[in-house]
């Protein structure tokens, strides 16, 4: 009997000891693991050379929207707001000015270096738009503004990219463009395209009813050489990419749109593989340049100038202003 204790103690070591011996092997893998060479540590996004910290744009931002708030609400009857931002009331009207749907458009340094940032807002006022700048000083994790808001031009617009559709204004009586007319007929009017389709394709067409059908193609240029385009019997297996020029009827007449499409000849017919994402880009699209397929005139009547010119925001659109008055 003497020696149960000593067996019963053994029996209470043994988990521990191997417990000890299995860390003991971790921590000698972890040592190796160590001594051994370093992992390449995992790429993180490149930082943008001479970009501001986002925290300071935010920063900024953020006081933008809190100073035009404060300097539209301030009027005779209370300017507490825009005070205890330490900022001047020197004339104040009787109402607030009301302005709607504040946002940020653009944060950008003012100079180089010294946290001085221009906030550009847009805000909605009579049913028009206008365009405010906030200059802003952030320092230490802590923005203030460094005057009153002034009113502002729109950020400038930089030219339309190049497009890489080097075939222009594929001849209206191909195959091509009988295909191309046929399809946004239908895609236009919500209808089933699959008639016009590649097998396989997935194809959602707007909702029926929306009331803006087709008018009539004005010009579809494609990446296909123009033989391959315009071929009274297309080769199989063909495939070209296109960019279509087109008007809607509107209930005030016709209006421009364009859509990029994909397609391909199957049993000797141009088909619909693809409504694409985004229109064919040239690699030079970074650069500011004209286009290389702009978008014709609608039509008045009057067949649009070959190539086609750019279109233009009817006047009853264009409610950009500066002018808040």
């Amino acid at each position: 009997m003497s020696g149960t204790p000593q067996v019963a103690l053994a029996a209470r070591l043994v988990p521990v000891l191997a417990a000890a011996a299995v860390a003991a092997g971790v921590a000698a893998q972890v040592e190796l693991r160590v001594a051994g060479p370093a992992a390449p540590a995992a790429a993180g996004p490149a930082a943008v050379p001479g970009a501001p910290p986002v925290q300071d744009t935010s920063l900024a931002a953020d006081t933008g929207v809190r100073v035009l708030q404060a300097w539209a609400g301030a009027s005779t009857a209370g300017t507490g707001p825009l005070r205890a931002l330490g900022l001047p009331v020197q004339a104040t009207p009787a109402t607030p000015l009301k302005l709607a749907g504040i946002r940020v458009v653009q944060v950008s340094p003012a100079r180089p270096g010294g946290g001085l940032y221009r906030v550009l807002l847009t805000a909605s006022f009579r049913s028009r738009v206008a365009y405010f700048a906030v200059p802003v000083q952030v320092a230490d994790g802590r923005a203030a503004p460094v005057a009153l808001p002034s009113l502002a031009a729109a950020p400038a617009l930089s030219g339309p990219a190049g497009l890489a559709y080097p075939t222009r204004d594929v001849a209206a009586a191909s195959p091509l463009v009988t295909a191309v007319e046929a399809f946004l007929q239908a895609y236009l009017a919500g209808a089933d395209v699959t008639r016009f389709t590649s097998p396989g394709a997935v194809v959602a067409a707007p909702q029926a009813g929306t009331g803006l059908p087709l008018e009539r193609v004005l010009q579809v240029d494609t990446t296909a050489a123009r033989p391959v385009a315009e071929a009274p019997t297309p080769a199989e297996g063909s495939h070209a990419g296109v960019l279509v020029s087109y008007a809607i009827r509107t209930p005030s007449g016709p209006l421009n749109a364009q859509i990029g499409l994909e397609l391909r000849v199957r049993a000797g017919r141009w088909e619909i593989a693809a409504v694409a994402a985004a229109p064919e880009v040239a690699a030079a699209a970074a650069a500011v340049g004209p286009a290389t397929a702009p978008v014709p005139d609608s039509p008045d009547g009057q067949p649009p100038a070959r190539p086609g010119g750019v279109a233009h925001a009817p006047e009853s659109l264009r409610t950009e202003s500066t002018d808040p008055t």
